[in-house]
């Protein structure tokens, strides 16, 4: 196990994930089967629609009842704070599909263009892959099927990432905005400087975060939003508004901090733009 996620490592380099012949394609047969499916959510071939995963702690607790995955509870995110996204999105034209087989709360809304596709009677493994291969872009909070998006060559909204420390490279851009960390002896957020010197880039269990008394805060839904509207203008082809001194400010640093305390970094070029009037939002 261990010289699998070694191996994984390697692969998921940004020269290997740059080479379109490494792309897995749908067949056309597979491809008019997925069609078929998708009509019993609403979904017809013409329809633009977008992808949305929010991480809960539904799925490992029903998949593995007898272990405590609660120590990834840090992770999770809240599907009401994409409701405003997804409207603006549905505005737009735009059909947003929730996947995901197991999750905690229904997505409530009353906007027939938002499909709770999750808590459907008709999630099946091979839809959910179809879904991901067809969709415009993906909307997530970091989770185990992004990696499927990112083989389909998906560009990626990232929303409420943590820990800060474990970005990971995507082929299609990834628009960002992650958790802030809220220290409650400091009464304040901490520096990106700070997450790192305190080792909080790394935390990997809930717990970790308690004992040092950080808070994580989601991001809002107009901090999820602002990000969206990034991605969208990519797709469009359209000028992305972001100041390069301050990606360029908060990346020199980011680089530095991870590869010396770090020694499976791996991709330097993340591939990734955080939005602009968050970043400008957080000290470096």
């Amino acid at each position: 196990k261990k010289n699998f996620f070694y191996d994984l490592q390697i692969h998921y380099s940004s020269q290997f994930l740059k080479l379109d012949n490494q792309q897995i394609k749908l067949t056309k047969g597979e491809i008019e089967t997925g069609k078929e499916m998708a009509k019993n959510l609403g979904l017809i071939p013409d329809d633009k629609y977008v992808c949305l995963v929010c991480r809960d702690s539904a799925y490992l607790k029903k998949s593995y009842p007898e272990k405590d995955y609660d120590y990834h509870s840090f992770r999770n995110a809240n599907i009401k704070d994409f409701l405003i996204t997804c409207n603006f999105l549905t505005d737009l034209g735009y059909k947003v599909v929730r996947i995901g087989n197991i999750v905690e709360k229904k997505f409530e809304t009353n906007n027939p263009k938002i499909i709770d596709y999750s808590s459907s009677e008709h999630v099946d493994d091979f839809l959910d892959v179809y879904l991901v291969s067809q969709c415009e872009f993906i909307m997530t909070t970091a989770t185990g099927i992004d990696e499927l998006a990112a083989v389909f060559r998906k560009p990626f909204v990232t929303v409420n990432y943590a820990p800060l420390g474990l970005l990971e490279y995507r082929p299609k851009k990834n628009f960002l905005v992650f958790k802030k960390y809220f220290c409650k002896i400091k009464n304040r957020y901490l520096t990106i400087s700070e997450i790192f010197d305190t080792n909080g880039a790394f935390y990997a269990k809930t717990d970790d975060f308690k004992k040092n008394k950080i808070i994580l805060v989601n991001n809002t839904p107009e901090e999820i939003l602002e990000a969206t509207k990034d991605c969208l203008r990519y797709i469009q082809n359209k000028k992305i508004n972001y100041d390069i001194k301050t990606q360029e400010n908060f990346w020199t640093l980011y680089h530095k901090k991870r590869s010396s305390m770090r020694n499976d970094f791996y991709n330097e070029d993340l591939n990734c733009i955080i939005n602009d009037k968050f970043l400008k939002s957080v000290d470096i």
